[in-house]
């Protein structure tokens, strides 16, 4: 297996789950959904260190939080300032690899029912390919809009896939595309944007409609569900 390095981000506020505190703190069966997340990969074969990104506020009260927490698992977990946006996050998260590090999995906190299946297959085929996302067909019928609400058309849904995560790029791959979004000054809102911009291919890992980002208090009773 290849080293593997987990990026997990965990700096955004969450505001429309409409609570005081932050998603990634939300508890499930009395546990923070980033907690739940993060150890979905504790035992994933390749996996060699998890480095969370948090809201720099929380920097001090997370390292004190998570120092000793997964000492004697074989993981290493790293806690480092997030940014104001996603990629800024990661950006960050990037300069604390392992020299080691061979393949770079991101992947949202807040989507705690990932299996340890899907990690193996996102790894397996960003190993193969160089980029690899998890991702599932759209299932529904999608209407383009204009102005005030007028249907412009009905998008043919065949060729149309909602990404999730984990993503997962060799690291070369990955830092080539972050170096490229600083220079230009670009925003993007996922990493496979950021590598699709170099022009190299990112390939399809099947996913699941359970694979769930935590976004609504809705999302949050069935994470539970599935968790339980």
């Amino acid at each position: 297996m290849p080293h593997v390095s987990i990026i997990l981000a965990a700096a955004g506020l969450g505001v429309r789950m409409g609570r005081d505190v932050k998603k990634p703190y939300l508890l499930i069966k009395g546990k923070p959904i980033l907690q739940h997340s993060l150890e979905r990969f504790l035992d994933v074969n390749g996996v060699r260190e998890i480095i969370v990104a948090v809201d720099p506020s929380e920097l001090k009260s997370a390292k004190r939080e998570w120092k000793d927490k997964y000492s004697g698992c074989g993981v290493g977990v790293k806690i480092v300032p997030g940014g104001r946006r996603r990629q800024d996050s990661v950006s960050e998260a990037l300069k604390h690899l392992e020299p080691q590090t061979e393949i770079v999995l991101v992947h949202d906190a807040v989507r705690p029912v990932v299996t340890g299946e899907m990690i193996e297959a996102v790894i397996n085929r960003a190993q193969t390919s160089g980029a690899a996302i998890l991702a599932v067909p759209v299932n529904a019928t999608i209407k383009e809009v204009e102005g005030r609400q007028k249907i412009v058309r009905t998008v043919d849904r065949q060729r149309l896939w909602m990404a999730q995560t984990p993503q997962g790029f060799r690291k070369d791959v990955l830092l080539r595309a972050y170096d490229a979004l600083i220079k230009e000054d670009v925003e993007v809102t996922d990493d496979a944007q950021a590598v699709e911009r170099l022009g190299h291919p990112v390939e399809i890992v099947p996913g699941s409609h359970t694979n769930i980002k935590i976004t609504t208090p809705d999302d949050l009773a069935l994470a539970e569900a599935l968790i339980s």
